[in-house]
């Protein structure tokens, strides 16, 4: 239940250390100037080892299997009456804290939870006091794509739906989740789809239009995404192209899809059309224009002669232009529909700057059997910043080992069909070890312009930390506040690491409630875990308890029946996201094994939301992260009378 607590101004702050104090404990937050009793350490854990009655548990969150933490301690004798602190990267734990009996041992339920995805979770026991913690994956499994269509053979040029259907291992629908659409290369046929992309509605279900462009079979592949964008599930829906619907209405040029096309060069779209019945053709692009009247959108009379040709402008901006073609009859009603994509990049003459990253900073050493690779990324553009396609890229090694290590291929062209105007090649490390002297070098072929960009091999596992700023200064016109951040990354030798990519996310763990004396102090303080458990941004079932609009209830205990009054559901998830403030997404390490960026956050919700800050780089394609909690700080200049800062906005 939840309870109002009303002290003198003393006891009160006592009571918030305390309660402060638990909720970084509970977070996996550092204790600061704390003295532990050596006679107390040595009767502590040091290690947790976990177990699970099965490795699998159903996604419809329909069964049970139980965790079985162990506390060690450095002799691997059982630790009694140990604090363990439990969490998971997804479904549901039973409890989240519990105590070693005499047998060392805490006992813990674990389930899919509600989230509906396939996924796998890792299970995390961690001991107070002495920060000992081991770990378990679980997988959840069961879900399911449904693909379903009106018919399963269509003309040529007709658009033909299919519905597909995101279901959990209950065969209920999981709505808002991602998907991603495509035509299978054990396609036969040809056609077009008309999204690459979709997210499952209300109903868990999503639509895609397929337009055959010649006869065969189209296998239609619509796969389902997590939040990283890995594939939890997928499934292919097999449709027939049979003829035409409208003579020999098609796209004739450009034959692919994506074609290439440049800044600064015309192309030509070609369309085969029936002599009669088809008064009009019109042309539609989402970039660029049509040279015939210099708008996205043409209608020309169609010259009767089989065939109707126009000229397309990619214009200066580099990108995606997907292009409709409709048939139209005299009414301007739409007969049949093809559908491309020009993929505009700029010219490879044009090129001015090529950027070079490797997807991992530290390899281990490949043996001769098992190789050891990494994939290396080119970005050409020009003086506009805009990708540049068809420029050949030579990759090389610089202080190379000469134990093997190798690029392949050397030259590559960057990618004419992608907005992106990529080169890849791979890496593979050799039997010798180097230091961060050892790198990679593109350069566009025939100038001078290049890149390099550093490998580790032979690195053992790297771990990255997080440090905050002591001064927090204000910006943005006096309404917000911005906080320094460094994140450092260092091998197990605690030799620094150079060049590694640390990947960054920001998260409002809690929301509080209170108010601030007249020098702006804090003198009121309730405090409540972000409402969305699951992290999906979805308000599911039980998660919104809660709203705005006085104090209510501090929870204590989740087993205890709420009192009258408890919360004031309000059909929303509290806090936003946003009110955590902003982070960039990624940062690199610079030559001392560091990276700094800028926490900024809103004024209004200074000392009212605790924010976890998490720090992931890839290692060989293993993952190393690192939690950091803290809370939204106010400017010390901000804290005087008379106060100007708000009280908490969740009131």
């Amino acid at each position: 239940m939840r309870t109002i607590y009303s002290f003198c101004p003393r006891a009160l702050t006592a009571l918030m250390l305390v309660v402060m104090g638990a909720l970084l404990t509970a977070c996996g937050g550092r204790a600061v100037g704390t003295e532990t009793d050596p006679t107390v350490l040595a009767n502590s854990a040091t290690q947790i080892v976990l177990s699970a009655t099965s490795n699998t548990v159903q996604s419809d969150n329909s069964d049970l299997i139980t965790i079985t933490a162990t506390a060690l301690n450095s002799g691997n004798s059982v630790v009694a009456d140990q604090t363990l602190t439990f969490s998971t990267t997804a479904g549901q734990i039973g409890s989240s804290t519990g105590t070693t009996d005499s047998t060392g041992q805490v006992v813990v339920t674990f389930s899919g939870g509600t989230a509906g995805i396939n996924n796998i979770a890792t299970i995390t026991a961690t001991a107070a006091g002495t920060g000992a913690s081991g770990s378990r994956q679980v997988q959840i499994v069961g879900s399911s794509l449904s693909l379903s269509t009106t018919s399963t053979s269509v003309a040529s040029g007709t658009p033909l739906t299919i519905t597909t259907a995101t279901l959990n291992s209950g065969g209920m629908p999981v709505p808002g989740q991602p998907l991603r659409y495509s035509i299978a290369s054990t396609s036969t046929g040809a056609g077009t789809l008309s999204a690459a992309t979709g997210i499952t509605g209300g109903t868990g279900t999503a639509t895609v239009n397929v337009t055959g462009t010649s006869a065969g079979n189209i296998d239609v592949l619509v796969e389902w995404l997590d939040s990283t964008g890995a594939v939890t599930a997928s499934a292919t829906k097999t449709v027939t192209i049979s003829g035409t619907s409208v003579g020999t209405f098609a796209v004739t040029t450009p034959a692919a899809s994506p074609d290439p096309a440049y800044i600064g060069t015309n192309e030509s779209v070609v369309v085969s059309v029936p002599t009669t019945g088809v008064p009009n053709v019109r042309f539609a692009t989402t970039l660029g224009s049509w040279v015939a009247n210099g708008q996205k959108i043409y209608t020309a009379p169609n010259p009767g002669t089989g065939s109707l040709t126009v000229s397309f402008n990619p214009g200066s901006l580099a990108g995606n232009a997907n292009v409709q073609v409709d048939a139209l009859d005299a009414s301007g009603a739409v007969l049949s529909s093809q559908n491309f994509i020009f993929s505009v990049s700029a010219p490879s003459t044009s090129a001015s700057s090529i950027t070079l990253q490797s997807n991992v900073s530290i390899l281990p050493l490949s043996d001769g059997v098992n190789l050891s690779t990494a994939t290396l990324t080119a970005m050409v553009r020009d003086s506009s910043n805009s990708p540049v396609g068809g420029a050949n890229v030579f990759f090389e090694l610089v202080n190379s080992t000469g134990s093997g290590e190798s690029i392949s291929p050397v030259v590559v062209t960057t990618n004419s069909t992608d907005p992106q105007g990529q080169a890849q090649a791979t890496f593979t490390a050799g039997t010798s070890s180097t230091t961060q002297g050892h790198a990679v070098k593109a350069t566009v072929v025939g100038t001078a312009i290049s890149a390099t960009t550093p490998i580790t091999v032979g690195g053992t596992a790297a771990s990255v930390t997080l440090g905050l700023s002591t001064t927090v200064s204000i910006i943005n016109s006096n309404t917000m506040y911005s906080l320094p951040v460094s994140v450092q990354v260092v091998d197990s030798n605690g030799n620094r690491v150079s060049g590694a990519v640390v990947s960054l996310s920001l998260w409002p763990s809690y929301y509080y409630k209170g108010e601030r004396d007249a020098d702006c102090k804090v003198v009121e303080y309730f405090g409540f875990p972000n409402e969305d458990t699951s992290n999906f941004l979805t308000l599911d079932p039980g998660e919104d308890i809660d709203g705005p609009g006085g104090y209510t209830y501090l929870v204590l205990s989740p087993a205890t029946p709420p009192s009258a009054g408890y919360g004031t559901p309000d059909n929303m998830l509290w806090p936003a996201p946003s009110d955590a403030g902003a982070i960039p997404s990624t940062v690199t390490t610079d030559a001392d094994g560091t990276a700094t960026f800028d926490w900024t956050y809103m004024k209004t919700y200074a000392n009212w939301v605790g924010a976890r800050i998490r720090a992931t780089i890839q290692v060989q394609g293993t993952e190393s992260s690192t939690d950091f909690y803290a809370m939204l700080r106010a400017a010390v200049t901000d804290v005087k009378s008379p106060c100007t800062l708000p009280d908490s906005p969740y009131n």
